[in-house]
């Protein structure tokens, strides 16, 4: 099981700050200017920092991909706002880029993201929106949670257009009437309201539709710092953690008065501080099983729609300390979170399919676990041809058609029962989103003067428990060496490898055959068992 405990939902002073340094340290802080923003603009108006003995550097950064990329390239060691499901992929990337130190609760009452409409647009609720062009706050992460809202209210992508732009041009493209509807954050929201060129339909959207509780929590984002800034600076970054510490319960105990400092660093205009509704703060300690549970339901959700390629698990909780004493309280997210025995029995062969594409990430992963399967003498024979296009799926499926008839009729089967089963092998894989060849090359394998050698040196079959563990399923066609499955025409049509040995199609969200799933009872495969362990001394 891998553990990505950068991608931890925080760290949590647990021992006695030191007294300050005499010179400050320097943080390059990313600030995506929202008003989720505004603990730490509380930190230095009220100056949090400075007693901590920290100067930060305010780096400008709009949306969650722009932080990322600053975090991985360790041009900034901190960001307050980070998308929690960008910041997921990130550190299936590169594990150890982002760690939570707090997040953010959204919802009805905690609001943040919303859909608007234009003044004088006939929208009364998010449904009516169909036809709408609707701009959307930036990164895939909002996109994602827009049209997946949208999807729950029956608006499917072609029913409306969607666009995302910076936040500073949403009120503007709102007032200049390029857009119906938006999905935006705030403040711009208020500003919309304040300046009465839009009118919020619903706020706290993603609590309502994808968590299906419109007063719970959606953990959409949080302040994250790297692993590097911990590991190289665990001082440092203990007390950043303690100021953001302070700036959350400053704007939780004090909101009317935590709101005037939106005015001077955020696009909030001084008329509109006093309505801008806040989120809620949470330090990673303060977490419930109710907030993990739900934290839970959004990574989930994020791994269904694809934004997420692996699933993920933020309910189990650590406990570790730094050998420089920085105790630390971690919230680890693990994917792949399955004991062996559950991928071993989860696994099926699924001749049916659902249209989702499979990421090419996923893919990525897929080969990845085929190519770290053992092979005689570790000579790796395997190589491995990616099908998606329609066109070459229908010509292997008419090859192996072919083949499957031949064979078949050469049997004396009843040529309609044939034909049946050569058109759900042609449908088996025409529909798969995705077929994966696994080709054998006996170039570089030790030559054998005898078949039951040469038969025993090749890899049998590609493995078909990743998929598994990645939300997916895939069945094992035949053809080993261009036996009944008739996967050697591959070879034949685009001379790309040596003859294959077999096929896996592969996609999301598969539906079994029915009465496919079943096992035979354990005890009758076995022989006659040898001597027990004390017969032999």
């Amino acid at each position: 099981m891998r553990t990505i405990q950068s991608m931890a939902l925080g760290a949590i002073v647990a021992v006695a700050l030191g007294h300050p340094a005499a010179a400050q340290d320097k943080v390059k802080v990313g600030v995506f200017p929202t008003a989720s923003s505004l603990p730490y603009f509380v930190g230095i108006e009220r100056g949090f920092f400075k007693e901590l003995n920290i100067e930060p550097e305010t780096i400008r950064l709009i949306g969650g991909p722009a932080n990322i990329a600053a975090m991985i390239s360790n041009q900034i060691e901190a960001a307050v706002v980070l998308v929690t499901i960008e910041a997921m992929n990130a550190n299936l990337k590169k594990p150890g880029v982002a760690m939570y130190i707090g997040v953010h609760s959204q919802s009805k009452i905690y609001q943040m993201e919303q859909f608007v409409a234009r003044t004088g647009y006939p929208a009364a609720t998010i449904k009516d929106l169909k036809g709408a062009r609707i701009m959307s706050a930036p990164g895939p992460a909002n996109l994602v949670a827009a049209k997946a809202i949208l999807a729950k209210v029956g608006l499917k992508e072609g029913d409306y257009t969607m666009d995302q732009l910076d936040m500073s041009q949403h009120v503007n493209v709102m007032t200049s009437g390029a857009f119906d509807a938006g999905y935006t954050l705030e403040p711009q929201a208020s500003t919309m309201r304040k300046l009465g060129v839009a009118r919020t339909l619903e706020s706290g959207v993603i609590a309502k539709y994808i968590l299906g509780d419109e007063n719970g929590n959606a953990f959409a984002a949080g302040c994250a710092i790297t692993s590097d800034f911990i590991k190289s600076r665990p001082d440092v970054a203990r007390r950043f953690a303690a100021v953001w510490k302070k700036g959350i319960d400053f704007v939780n105990q004090n909101p009317q008065e935590a709101r005037k400092y939106l005015a001077k660093n955020t696009l909030t205009p001084e008329d509109v501080v006093d309505t801008v509704p806040m989120v809620r703060y949470f330090m990673a300690g303060e977490l419930t099983d109710k907030h993990k549970a739900e934290f839970q339901k959004f990574m989930d959700f994020a791994t269904a729609v694809g934004a997420v390629p692996e699933k993920v698990d933020g309910r189990r909780t650590e406990r570790s300390a730094s050998r420089t004493g920085m105790g630390i309280i971690v919230l680890s997210i693990k994917y792949e979170d399955y004991d062996l025995q559950a991928i071993i029995k989860g696994r099926r062969s699924v001749r049916r399919y659902v249209a989702a594409k499979v990421s090419p990430s996923v893919v990525d992963r897929l080969l990845l676990a085929a190519a770290s399967a053992p092979s005689a003498h570790n000579r790796q024979p395997w190589r491995f041809a990616i099908v998606q296009d329609a066109v070459w799926k229908d010509r292997l499926a008419a090859a192996m058609g072919s083949r499957l008839r031949e064979d078949r009729l050469a049997d004396g089967d009843d040529p309609v029962d044939v034909e049946r089963d050569v058109t759900r092998s042609y449908a088996r894989i025409t529909d798969a989103p995705l077929v994966i060849l696994v080709c054998l090359d006996i170039r570089d394998m030790d030559e054998y003067p005898d078949e039951r050698r040469r038969a025993a040196a090749a890899p049998l079959c590609p493995p078909l428990l990743r998929p598994v563990s990645l939300g997916l399923a895939g069945g094992c066609g035949a053809g080993i060496r261009g036996g009944r499955g008739g996967l050697s025409h591959w070879a034949r049509i685009t001379g790309q490898f040596p003859s294959p040995s077999h096929g896996f199609a592969a996609g999301p969200s598969l539906s079994p055959r029915r009465g496919e799933g079943s096992r035979s009872p354990f005890s009758p495969l076995l022989g006659e068992r040898s001597k027990s362990h004390s017969d032999f001394g």
